[in-house]
């Protein structure tokens, strides 16, 4: 049994995204959110987009040779909102993680990093704008880095317009 006035030991959840390193209970505002699980006994639809939707994580989170535990968790600094939309609103861009994804390049610390750091930064910021934008249009977001990359550009221009930069 528990002794009395010891409060229970909870479950410490770290981050999986490559290079990620927030964890549960020390970053403070920042959620952890399971692998979504395929949806069974609620029609065809449901467990088709719960099998897409788990997919889609799994090939984001892009861990060689990896597969998730029911621990695995993916913080709240992965997603545009800080948390993942819901199973049939498949054209948010939250549906998946799609911020710091961790594996896209390593920067180096030689004399341009910090200001390379901030470029990407920079550039993140301005990604997730555009799809927030796209997402908010009902455009469908691309599931693809290549793909976002894409679309990033193709709307670059329309989008200075808009923000007044």
């Amino acid at each position: 049994g528990q002794s009395i006035g010891k409060e229970p030991k909870k479950m410490v959840f770290t981050c999986c995204v490559v290079n990620c390193y927030n964890r549960s209970g020390r970053e403070k505002g920042v959620s952890f959110f399971s692998i979504p699980a395929v949806v069974e006994h609620q029609g065809d639809k449901t467990k088709e987009l719960s099998m897409k939707r788990r997919h889609e994580w799994i090939k984001r989170i892009n861990r060689k040779n990896w597969t998730p535990s029911k621990y695995a968790r993916v913080c709240s600094d992965h997603f545009l909102c800080g948390k993942p939309s819901m199973l049939y609103d498949d054209t948010n861009a939250d549906w998946v993680p799609s911020l710091k994804m961790g594996n896209a390049l390593t920067l180096s610390t030689g004399n341009g990093g910090l200001e390379a750091r901030n470029n990407i930064m920079k550039r993140e910021l301005e990604v997730a704008e555009a799809m927030l934008l796209l997402s908010a249009m009902g455009r469908e977001i691309p599931s693809t880095a290549a793909g976002i990359i894409e679309l990033f550009y193709r709307y670059l221009p329309f989008l200075s317009r808009e923000s007044g930069t």
